[in-house]
């Protein structure tokens, strides 16, 4: 049957006592309803609604066939069943049951997942599961049934929690979720993005792969490099290095550790490999920034505000180079020699050469041998 039936439709298949239905309270996407059932033999279409049976009151033999051959197992209080969507399926028991049922649209728990995992969701299926035991799902059932019944003031809220809560706990533990692959253009989802920051701060003492992080985002290292240059304005590699150099001035600044300790803590490989990144990022090494760091550490200066308070001076890049390079000397006057007489003596030599008196350049202006 290519026509899947919707929740209205079920209970021509499935004749039953229907109890109560949260359709005046809940959300159209998450439906609850109670049935009693005789024993019965049915066969049900496929539904557009992946589909949670609770049973509240009864035991008896269940079987039931979905794909392949049939299944049986014994049901009763505090058993749950599953059903996916578009399946169709046989039911067979033999002594009365009174069951609760969750109706959950595909689209409710396709945008659930992708809230839960962050990540785009393309498909989500159930697995086939006759029996499981699952205490937290016949709870919720248990409150939302009383919620209902009872109607009390923010009734819906609870109603839609408790929903939020039990889509959830099925796309952890009874849901096969395939997702998207990400597009290799624009910029990273902003959760992807804390990932990524979160995951090099925790890892800045190792070398870090583009491995690594393509795999955060689950995408391949090209895409990944691309839309990493969209959103950071840099290429992987320079960022990581940044942030490094950025962890290495902040030991400099509060602890009093040995430099090639500190190059260590920071993922760099040795002391010159720190002082070689210090001095292309800010025109130092590392001895002086850790020395204008202490420096700067013990220094207070006022500034203008309203309650007159002490402020340390900021440990910026700019103001430890600015403590750092000492201030320019005035340069002396510079004292110029006396001028010689017009009349210095001067005289040349057979071969043309001017020679002047004792060994000093000649004053002569115009000097005929152009010295």
């Amino acid at each position: 049957m290519g026509q899947f039936i919707t929740v209205e439709e079920l209970p021509r298949y499935a004749p039953g006592e229907m109890m109560l239905d949260s359709s005046a309270v809940g959300k159209a996407d998450f439906r609850l309803r109670v049935f009693r059932y005789a024993p019965s033999d049915i066969w049900v279409p496929p539904s557009d609604n992946f589909l949670i049976v609770i049973y509240r009151e009864g035991t008896t033999a269940m079987k039931r066939r979905v794909t392949g051959s049939w299944k049986q197992d014994h049901v009763g209080r505090g058993v749950t069943t599953l059903l996916t969507r578009a399946e169709a399926s046989n039911w067979r028991w033999c002594h009365d049951l009174e069951v609760s049922h969750f109706y959950i649209s595909p689209s409710l728990m396709a945008k659930t997942a992708s809230e839960a995992f962050d990540r785009d969701t393309e498909s989500v299926e159930l697995h086939d599961l006759l029996r499981i035991e699952d205490p937290v799902l016949t709870w919720i059932a248990d409150q939302m049934v009383q919620e209902v019944s009872a109607g009390g003031p923010g009734g819906r809220l609870c109603y839609d929690a408790m929903a939020l809560q039990a889509s959830v706990h099925i796309l952890r533990k009874y849901a096969s979720v395939q997702f998207k692959l990400p597009c290799a253009q624009g910029r990273f989802r902003p959760a992807h993005a804390r990932m990524i920051e979160d995951y090099i701060e925790q890892n800045i003492f190792r070398n870090i792969t583009l491995d690594e992080l393509a795999n955060i985002c689950n995408c391949t290292p090209v895409q990944f490099t691309r839309k990493f240059q969209v959103h950071y304005g840099m290429r992987p590699h320079a960022y990581v290095l940044t942030r490094k150099v950025k962890r290495a001035c902040e030991h400099l600044r509060k602890d009093r550790l040995a430099l090639k300790e500190i190059a260590l803590l920071s993922g760099f490989s040795d002391q010159s490999h720190l002082n070689r990144d210090l001095s292309q990022a800010y025109e130092c090494d590392s001895r002086r920034i850790s020395q204008a760091m202490h420096r700067l550490g013990s220094l207070t200066m006022l500034r203008p505000q309203k309650k007159g308070r002490l402020i340390k001076p900021p440990f910026h890049v700019n103001h430890i180079l600015r403590e750092l390079t000492p201030p320019r000397a005035s340069r002396p006057a510079r004292r110029r020699a006396p001028r010689r007489p017009p009349g210095l003596r001067t005289w040349q030599s057979s071969s043309g050469t001017c020679r002047p008196a004792r060994g000093r350049s000649c004053r002569t202006r115009p000097c005929p041998s152009r010295c």
